[in-house]
């Protein structure tokens, strides 16, 4: 199988770390750009997670979550089959980040009785029984696409992944990150899709009659909420994400744009593979240095080396990321930001003259 991405579309969010209540400097608003397939719904969850203060799973302050198990606020996607479920849920570390800044003063909004001018019931008229997986391929791919249904993997996969096959571009199938069936879609006998896996009807209406109602719970229900892996308040920092979900045979991040105007540090990225790229710019305590690509044993000017350093030796802010990133695309270490987050593997790679 092939997949590609959609070079003229990509989905562009941004989002503000731990600051859902503060509306004063315009913090708690959260921005995630719709393209009208459906693909934006797990990148809002991403960028919610951020506002309620969720790292990056494997990032510093989250090192306890892998990023390779595919939950929400795991830097790239995976295509394993027993992992796709993840795309739908909260890893650990997300969830204790999130009850931090739920317990605190600065969560406080959250526990207000919302104004709701309209709502829709999913569990009445789930978007799966209205549209169909050929249809939902041609939101993506074209009107021409249609649902892989004739190749049984993708069929196995299809609540977690949805695999499209359009006649002009080959006859491979092809998927994209965030490309899922919608709830509801039929994937068996008496079965639907219900978050990323293929379950019984019956299932599925008791865990919809067992929903929780957060609105109602009092500050008391917060306090009692315990922390079970940071003891810290998180890093207060700005969140900028662009096209996270496509998958590409492009080298990823060889045209991601940075937004270095921004008042805090950002977290910036781009469309990229089959993985939900992004790429850390570097933090507040780092200073920004300018690095050229030289031979080894060569040095064209100071201060060409990274700067980002822990007990005295160059470090990866997330080196599992960093090492796939630059044997995807070693060029992706000529960025600034790229090289502030993966120091020890851009430094490597410099040092080889690669």
């Amino acid at each position: 199988m092939e997949a590609h991405s959609r070079q003229s579309k990509q989905a562009t969010s941004k989002a503000y770390m731990a600051s859902i209540c503060d509306i004063q400097n315009g913090f708690s608003i959260s921005i995630v750009a719709d393209e009208g397939d459906f693909q934006c719904i797990k990148i809002a969850a991403h960028e919610l997670g951020h506002s309620l203060g969720a790292l990056h799973d494997g990032d510093p302050g989250a090192d306890a979550c892998s990023p390779q198990g595919n939950y929400i606020m795991a830097p790239y996607s995976g295509n394993s089959p027993d992992k796709l479920r993840n795309a739908f849920r909260f890893s650990p570390c997300s969830i204790s980040w999130m009850y931090t800044t739920l317990r605190s003063e600065k969560a406080d909004c959250v526990r207000d009785k919302a104004n709701v001018f309209y709502s829709y019931d999913l569990a009445k008229a789930p978007p799966g029984l209205i549209i169909s997986l050929d249809q939902h391929c041609q939101m993506v791919y074209g009107p021409k696409a249609t649902f892989c249904r004739h190749d049984a993997k993708v069929k196995e996969v299809v609540c977690g992944q949805l695999w499209c096959r359009h006649p002009d571009m080959s006859n491979a199938c092809r998927t994209n990150s965030y490309l899922s069936a919608l709830p509801g879609t039929r994937c068996g006998d008496g079965k639907s899709c219900h978050l990323g896996e293929c379950l019984p009807d019956a299932i599925i209406r008791q865990a919809n009659n067992e929903r929780r109602d957060f609105s109602g719970m009092s500050t008391e229900t917060f306090d009692s909420i315990p922390r079970t892996l940071h003891s810290s308040a998180p890093t207060q920092h700005q969140t900028s994400e662009r096209g996270r979900g496509s998958v590409a045979t492009d080298p990823l991040l060889g045209n991601a744009n940075v937004i270095p105007s921004l008042p805090q540090p950002v977290i910036s990225g781009r469309v990229g593979r089959p993985i939900r790229p992004e790429i850390i710019q570097a933090r507040r305590r780092h200073t920004p240095v300018r690095t050229e690509r030289r031979r080894p044993g060569k040095s064209r000017r100071k201060g060409t080396s990274c700067t980002c350093t822990t007990r005295g030796e160059q470090a990866d802010a997330n080196m599992v990321y960093c090492r796939g990133l630059v044997t995807l695309n070693p060029g992706a270490c000529k960025r600034r930001d790229v090289r502030n987050y993966c120091c020890r593997t851009c430094s490597t790679l410099t040092a080889s003259g690669i």
